[in-house]
């Protein structure tokens, strides 16, 4: 049991350096997140791209989510009225 131990101490401090690292390297700018992080804001009557983004605690009130397949996105903790969808690319 003495070898499931240090296992589990290896696998965290091998978690923690790759959390470390990658922290570090997105504030230094040595790689970019793939989603820009967008919060806390209301949109009304207006187009909305969805690729490459992600919204949280956002309003959406009679928007057009704008998705062109260009890469994925996110929606998490939002009111979401009435909307419609669209994409800007026909083979969408």
């Amino acid at each position: 049991m003495v070898w499931l131990k240090k296992a589990t101490v290896v696998l965290a401090l091998v978690f923690l350096t790759v959390a470390v690292v990658g922290d570090i390297g997105v504030r230094a700018g040595w790689f970019k997140p793939t989603l820009r992080d967008v919060c806390g804001k209301t949109f009304i009557n207006e187009r909305v791209p969805l690729d490459g983004h992600a919204y949280r605690h956002y309003r959406f009130e009679n928007v057009t989510f704008v998705v062109n397949g260009e890469g994925h996105g996110a929606l998490e903790y939002n009111e979401i009225g009435a909307f419609t969808v669209t994409s800007d690319r026909e083979e969408v």
